[in-house]
């Protein structure tokens, strides 16, 4: 599993979670700015369909069936979003 962006406050992670799961956890940095203001101009120009690129939003602890989702690959979307609580 890779963890992808930048968090405003740390975030709560059940540890537990992810060593009873054999999870591999790994930070990465995949985009630059330059990609961003690339990714605004194509949905400001209305090239890109919005919905096609995030189709799914799934809580945390329902990652096991958003990668297993994002494994059959039988929809048409670009990304699914793990989103963390926020309380």
């Amino acid at each position: 599993m890779a963890v992808t962006g930048f968090f405003s406050q740390p975030v709560k992670v059940d540890l537990t979670k992810i060593t009873l799961n054999e999870f591999n956890v790994i930070g990465s940095v995949l985009y630059d700015s330059i990609d961003f203001q690339t990714a605004v101009e194509w949905l400001n120009s209305s090239h890109v369909s919005f919905e096609k690129i995030i189709f799914h939003v799934f809580p945390i602890d329902q990652v096991q069936p958003a990668m297993e989702l994002a494994a059959k690959r039988q929809e048409d979307f670009m990304k699914i979003i793990l989103e963390v609580s926020k309380t």
